[in-house]
């Protein structure tokens, strides 16, 4: 069996990390809990939330509690209007999940059984489900792996399959660029250029000793960015990211990386063996526990503006074209090493 961590998903954590989690983590979200329920008295209740109030942000910053998370995500993400506007459409779309291409239908079975293997915290079925909606709302991507844990992420905190199906379609549309996840997966390639730009840039002597051992940062950066960080840190720490991923947009996840990396940079430096290097960073991922000192690190980066990106994302894109490092085969037998099998 499986070891799980207390939000029933599968974990490989060390005896020191759960040991913080019950001492840090869950004592924690118990205050969060109290703050959060003044907060919500204070204003009669969460429909009366303004999204755009700074101390709303400075609240979620610090973690919306897991009572309120499965609502605000909504909230944050016009779950609820989508629904209203369309009555019907999820349970009218999967009694015609038949009409669904064979090859993607095969590729969302392979992968489903393998996302987050043990996991008690969400039904495997109703991940399936909503991956037959999505892929006949968005036939322009269908499916891609790594959206199975996104999925799988989403059902865990909003439960009804529903509101989890259009709170994953209204993240990929509004959170992603277009070609994230489509077949040609272009923006997640700008994305991963962008990061290994990022790293020389905001650790430049992290990114020179990592280059001489011939590490591509492509072995952890994909997984960050293809799902959120959902496959490589523990969940408690995954849901205080997207808590403000969700709030600020995608600038999260390139603070969240820099700020990573920022916290075990010299543990990363002091290894000299290329072959221990994956399975370290690794071990930091799992192992990422200290919630508040992730993301007060993160938000602490100065000089991280929109318009900063979207210059580096220009410019990633100019690299791409020039040296051809967009191929569609290269993107498969990255997300093969991750994610499992492909069906090709």
């Amino acid at each position: 069996m499986k070891k799980l961590d207390y939000l029933g998903f599968p974990t490989q954590m060390t005896d020191e990390s759960v040991i913080h989690i019950a001492k840090v983590v869950i004592p924690r979200r118990i205050k969060q809990e109290t703050i959060w329920f003044d907060y919500v008295k204070s204003i009669n209740g969460t429909e009366n939330l303004n999204l755009k109030s700074k101390h709303f942000k400075k609240l979620v910053r610090a973690g919306i509690p897991d009572s309120e998370r499965s609502h605000i995500w909504c909230k944050i993400l016009g779950v609820f209007d989508k629904m209203n506007d369309n009555p019907g459409y999820y349970v009218n779309s999967l009694r015609n999940s038949s009409a669904i291409d064979p090859e993607i239908m095969e590729q969302i079975m392979l992968d489903v059984p393998r996302t987050f293997d043990g996991a008690i915290s969400f039904s495997s079925g109703a991940v399936l489900n909503i991956l037959k909606v999505f892929a006949l709302s968005c036939p322009e991507i269908g499916y891609c792996q790594s959206i199975s844990f996104l999925a799988a992420i989403v059902l865990s905190v909003i439960h009804a399959e529903e509101p989890s199906f259009w709170a994953l379609r209204l993240m990929i549309e509004n959170y992603f660029p277009r070609e994230y996840y489509a077949p040609s997966m272009f923006d997640f390639t700008v994305d991963l250029t962008l990061v290994k730009l990022l790293i020389s840039e905001r650790s430049p002597e992290l990114n020179r000793a990592v280059k001489s051992l011939n590490y591509d940062w492509i072995q952890c950066a994909s997984g960050w960015l293809l799902t959120a960080f959902s496959n490589s840190f523990p969940i408690a720490t995954v849901l205080r990211i997207w808590d403000s991923f969700l709030l600020e947009g995608p600038k999260i996840v390139f603070r969240v990386i820099v700020a990573f990396l920022r916290m075990n940079e010299h543990e990363i430096k002091s290894c000299d063996d290329q072959n221990l290097l994956p399975k370290l960073i690794k071990r930091l991922e799992v192992n990422t526990v200290d919630q508040d000192k992730l993301m007060s690190t993160a938000f602490s980066i100065k000089m991280f503006s929109r318009e900063h990106l979207k210059e580096l994302r220009e410019a990633s894109k100019k690299s791409i074209v020039e040296n051809g490092l967009g191929s569609q085969p290269k993107m498969k037998a990255c997300l093969q090493s991750m994610f499992g099998q492909l069906n090709m």
